[in-house]
């Protein structure tokens, strides 16, 4: 994953659990643009899993979802970025094996 000067997300590599967020599983081979969206201010990673916070503070996931890492209150895995409740105050997240920790204010 990688963000751009202009706030677009870019990822590429391997997807068996749709985590480069292109609605697939498809693995890329160098990056491509995930969306249309220039909003995007951080991002993290861990094991099959993407997330990142927008510029207006809200928390997006996706890809592997085992025992509800994304934290979107199921075990379904996403393959695009979904949004993680509706709080638009998080300022930090970091990820493990098979979860997310974030922090917001």
């Amino acid at each position: 994953l990688a963000i751009k000067t202009n706030g677009t997300l870019w990822s590429w590599g391997y997807n068996t659990e749709g985590q480069l967020g292109f609605s697939d599983i498809i693995g890329r081979s160098s990056p491509v643009q995930v969306g249309t969206l220039a909003a995007w201010a951080k991002i993290g990673a861990a094991e099959y899993t993407s997330f990142a916070i927008k510029i207006d503070g809200t928390l997006w996931a996706w890809g592997y979802n085992t025992k509800g890492a994304l934290g979107l209150g199921d075990t379904i895995k996403r393959s695009s970025p979904v949004q993680v409740g509706t709080l638009a105050s998080w300022v930090k997240i970091v990820g493990g094996k098979n979860h997310l920790l974030g922090l917001h204010c």
